[in-house]
């Protein structure tokens, strides 16, 4: 097993919003990251939040999986690329962090895809 990053006393974060129109389900995903002294960022640690009780199981075990992975390894792009591949009974349309409207195939998938997202906005700009 790799090794615990350690938690800084602050870390910064972003809040999105997952929508599913056609069930009128919304996620609120919250996405925090350890800022390092050469400003570099990584993504550290994940919640979810929603009305709907009936999803508070499976969101808390997979912010716990995925924050737990996020805190062990180097390779952020590997949890994303498994999530995406989770696939639910209904696929829907939603729209992405550009606004571009895109198919997922599951809330977690969705995740996933959101997971990415975040982590290439936190990439350096390429002059």
């Amino acid at each position: 097993m790799e090794k615990l990053i350690q938690r800084h006393e602050r870390l910064e974060g972003s809040t999105y919003k997952i929508r599913d129109e056609g069930k009128g389900v919304s996620i609120f995903v919250t996405i925090n990251d350890a800022i390092y002294p050469d400003g570099s960022r990584r993504p550290y640690e994940i919640f979810m939040n929603t009305k709907k009780p009936e999803l508070f199981e499976w969101m808390t075990a997979v912010c716990v999986l995925t924050s737990a992975y996020l805190q062990r390894s180097e390779d952020v792009e590997y949890i994303t690329s498994r999530l995406k591949e989770i696939f639910g009974p209904e696929s829907y349309y939603a729209k992405d962090l550009y606004g571009k409207t895109q198919q997922y195939h599951s809330f977690v998938g969705h995740l996933g895809s959101l997971l990415e997202e975040h982590i290439a906005r936190l990439a350096p700009a390429k002059s």
